[in-house]
């Protein structure tokens, strides 16, 4: 299932999908509302879902597929930050993480690792967490990941132009 809200880049993940034997698109939904009902209605095992979704946030549909439907592989095709994301997503309950820069060709591989059950990040993603948890804390410190969730949400918005008020 795919969870995007520009129809290109759905339609294009889809045809590529879609190409292969072995994989087939259950679904595909613009907004979180949709994504849920399109879960519970097709039970699909792996949903692509980026984190911008016309206003809505990507990392509590994650959070929210994971408390209802645990066993739901999750892939995040994102053009945000992956030094900032890509742990939320994991804690979240995501099984990777992958760019919007990548070709198609590493989505579609992404979907099958994930499938396999491995986790799919870049090689320099994977490094770097890994480096953190040997040395139990962070080696390239960033102010980002200190912030929760709906803190990093808000500067987002402010970044936008929206208001506080």
């Amino acid at each position: 299932m795919i969870v995007d809200d520009h129809p290109v880049v759905r339609q294009g993940l889809a045809l590529a999908i879609c190409r292969e034997a072995d994989l087939e698109v259950c679904g595909e939904a613009e907004h979180i509302e949709d994504a849920l009902r399109l879960v519970e209605e097709t039970h699909a095992d792996v949903v692509v879902i980026d984190l911008s979704l016309d206003g809505e946030d990507g990392i509590e549909l994650i959070d929210y597929i994971m408390s209802r439907w645990s066993a739901v592989k999750i892939l995040v095709y994102s053009s945000y930050d992956e030094e900032t994301f890509a742990g939320r997503v994991l804690r979240a309950g995501a099984a990777g993480f992958i760019s919007k820069r990548e070709p198609v060709s590493k989505v579609v591989a992404a979907v099958r690792q994930i499938l396999g059950g491995d986790v799919c990040l870049s090689p320099q993603m994977t490094t770097r967490l890994l480096q953190r948890a040997a040395v139990g804390k962070a080696l390239d410190y960033n102010p980002a990941e200190t912030l929760s969730n709906r803190e990093l949400q808000v500067f987002e918005m402010i970044g936008r132009g929206m208001s506080t008020v």
